[in-house]
């Protein structure tokens, strides 16, 4: 099924970077319903040192619903397993090794037919996810504000994300640090940083060194 895309996304700084939690800055990424009979997504860069978004925010206009999905691409998922999709979350909750995550790797955020989901309408929770390097895992979550109704030209908004960089770490949702000054990085680089650099290791990044000199 084809998706037309219908989200914009306001201009943000770089992602920061203190006590372990990497952090988006706010942001203004939105899904908006376009009319009752067409699709929307929109895709969120929780890994910007590699190119495509992790997780995909999706409005069926059939079903009268919006769901999050996480995609295994190179970086959050390079050991070829998926990223995945824990329950929402109040502010303040723990997403870590007791959290409860879906299995399909697709969550529903909410079913405005049929009143059901993980998110009320008109309200702000977090989405949890994990993601592999190796043995290790690495949590983090998604700020996310749905609509009250699902009308045409309504607004799923996407707030701003942030992850653990320490290994098998929970983080709390919503936690973003305390950033300052000195903790914004470098510009993007060739370098691989975040959780692309975890998740590669040592024999991932000589691999990738041997392709980019041979390319």
């Amino acid at each position: 099924m084809a998706y037309a895309f219908a989200g914009s996304a306001a201009a943000a700084s770089a992602p920061t970077a203190v006590a372990g939690i990497v952090y988006s800055g706010p942001l203004s990424t939105q899904l908006t319903v376009p009319n009752p009979s067409a699709n929307a997504s929109v895709g969120v860069d929780a890994d910007p040192s590699f190119p495509g978004d992790e997780f995909t925010f999706s409005y069926n206009s059939s079903l009268r619903e919006f769901t999050v999905s996480a995609t295994p691409l190179i970086g959050l998922a390079n050991t070829g397993l998926f990223s995945t999709i824990a329950t929402a979350y109040a502010s303040g909750a723990a997403v870590g090794s007791s959290s409860s995550f879906v299995g399909s790797n697709t969550l529903l955020l909410r079913n405005y037919a049929n009143s059901l989901g993980n998110f009320g309408p008109g309200s702000t929770r977090y989405v949890g996810f994990k993601s592999f390097g190796g043995s290790d895992i690495y949590y983090g979550w998604i700020s996310v504000t749905l609509p009250s109704t699902d009308a045409s030209g309504q607004s799923l908004l996407i707030n701003g994300w942030a992850y653990e960089n320490r290994a098998n770490i929970a983080i709390a949702a919503g936690d973003v640090g305390t950033p300052g000054p000195s903790s914004v990085p470098d510009a993007p680089s060739a370098a691989v940083t975040g959780l692309a650099a975890l998740s590669l290791g040592a024999a991932g990044l000589a691999r990738r060194r041997a392709n980019r000199q041979a390319a």
